[in-house]
């Protein structure tokens, strides 16, 4: 049996959406002597609107590139995530980890061998609790096949906090995807990953000083079958809460 081995050695599997810029996907794993898939190095993630920064809104994703058969959040079947950390007010609560890496640097020694319940508490550990940041909400998991290939969830992310939002499979799910829509379903970014696993915001988290509701989808893109896990790492924004 051959174990595969994914390598993070400059891990940055981000899509961050800019207006008027098209969705960076990951690179292409490249395949190495024996069958040993390894993971590209990454592309920087695109930058932000001035405006929609200073305004705290969600950045439009230009929708190019995008395949129309995603499905819009299951309303039906939406999860609610359980948050784990209050609202940041007046001050953020005490107790978070010091950092022992940097956001750039936080995924580069980080090794995964394509099994769940190992490469999820690795990446967590590396780029959630390294840089600072604690549980935002209890971390879930689930099972998605080509006959339930996707599961949605919904969670407010409080103002006050900085966020990444992390997700790793089963070996046998090659291609795990995930989206932001906003409250009202629109698409805000998307990754349409080519490894079973991402890290959204890898070396720079996402930032809010405002409550916001958002709906999140888990999927996976080649219609592989597994298990997987899916949470959401915090830690205070320098920029404090909007009042």
């Amino acid at each position: 049996m051959t174990m595969r081995l994914w390598s993070l050695s400059a891990f940055v599997l981000a899509l961050t959406a800019s207006c008027g810029g098209s969705p960076q996907a990951p690179a292409a794993a490249q395949s190495q002597a024996g069958n040993t898939p390894r993971v590209s190095p990454p592309s920087a993630p695109a930058s932000a609107s001035s405006a929609s920064e200073a305004e705290d809104e969600p950045i439009p994703v230009e929708l190019r590139g995008v395949p129309a058969a995603h499905a819009p959040p299951d309303e039906k079947g939406m999860i609610g995530l359980q948050v784990l950390l209050p609202i940041p007010d007046p001050a953020p609560p005490p107790g978070f980890p010091a950092a022992t890496t940097t956001d750039k640097e936080c995924a580069k020694s980080i090794g995964l061998l394509g099994q769940l319940d190992k490469d999820f508490p690795a990446i967590t550990s590396a780029c959630g609790a390294g840089t600072g940041m604690k549980e935002y909400v209890k971390a879930v998991s689930g099972k998605i096949d080509s006959s339930h290939k996707r599961d949605s969830f919904q969670v407010k992310l409080a103002g006050g906090y900085c966020y990444r939002f992390f997700a790793a499979a089963d070996g046998t799910i090659s291609k795990l995807g995930f989206r932001v829509h906003r409250a009202n379903g629109a698409l805000h970014s998307v990754i349409l990953g080519k490894q079973p696993l991402f890290i959204y915001r890898p070396t720079e988290p996402w930032c809010r000083r405002r409550d916001r509701e958002f709906q999140l989808v888990v999927e996976t893109l080649d219609g592989g079958e597994g298990r997987y896990a899916f949470g959401i790492w915090a830690r205070p924004n320098d920029k404090g809460r909007a009042k």
